[in-house]
């Protein structure tokens, strides 16, 4: 008997603690688990930072090149209508070529 009054108050003690011990071991790996989650949503993070900093530099390019594209475009329409304008003078010398060879044809002694 005096043996078990020795051991009831290691077992309550046993009883008491182990709960405490589980809890400080889940406790140790939660906060391990915690720290890894944390590692990976920073690297996450960071991954989506980086590519929106390539979206703005490849943003910023397409907009220089949209710029350049319309820039080339309205010099080539200034081009066209520059060739447009020498084709109007071109006409305008065949047609006064023309009437002249007619008048000639007309004058022309038989």
């Amino acid at each position: 008997m005096l043996q078990l009054k020795k051991f009831i108050p290691l077992l309550l003690l046993l009883a008491l603690t182990a709960p405490a011990i589980v809890r400080a071991q889940n406790t140790q790996q939660s906060r391990e688990e915690l720290e890894r989650q944390k590692r990976e949503l920073q690297q996450e993070l960071n991954q989506a930072q980086a590519t929106l900093n390539e979206t703005k530099k490849s943003s910023k390019q397409s907009l220089i090149q949209l710029n350049a594209l319309r820039k080339k475009i309205s010099l080539r329409e200034g081009m066209i209508r520059n060739i447009n304008s020498e084709i109007n003078f071109i006409n305008g010398d065949i047609n006064a070529a023309l009437r002249d060879v007619q008048t000639l044809k007309r004058d022309r002694i038989p």
